[in-house]
């Protein structure tokens, strides 16, 4: 089982990814 931090952690890395792929 995931943590609530880890969870958040994780979707911002993933928001981030997901933002530099947008910009292309």
């Amino acid at each position: 089982m995931m943590t609530y931090r880890h969870v958040l952690q994780l979707n911002s890395k993933v928001n981030t990814c997901f933002r530099i792929r947008v910009q292309r």
